[in-house]
């Protein structure tokens, strides 16, 4: 029988999964989005923050903990290079996880 750790780390990696196509289109969302669809990107880059380090997917956590720090910079507009970059880190690092967990 499959751990509980087990169980979850499996579970986040169906949720990136299925998040990926939202991260996928999160440039247009940095562009121009509403209020709303900014606040749920957020929080799926936040729950990615978190959640990515506690089953071991530390370049998951990092990018998205270093896309959140941008995009909730209050000294003024985000800096939306860098958040254009740390989305694509992101991406990446998600589709590495995923492609590593395929091959294993």
């Amino acid at each position: 029988m499959e751990d509980k750790l087990g169980q979850l780390r499996r579970r986040f990696l169906e949720r990136c999964k299925a998040n990926l196509p939202v991260l996928q289109a999160g440039h247009s969302l940095l562009d121009d989005a509403t209020g709303d669809e900014q606040k749920d990107f957020l929080a799926l880059v936040h729950s990615l923050a978190g959640a990515g380090g506690m089953f071991g997917f530390q370049e998951i956590s990092n990018a998205a903990i270093e896309l959140e720090t941008v995009l909730r910079d209050e000294d003024g507009p985000i800096d939306v290079v860098a958040a254009h970059a740390l989305l694509r880190r992101l991406v990446t690092a998600t589709c590495a996880a995923l492609q590593d967990v395929e091959k294993s």
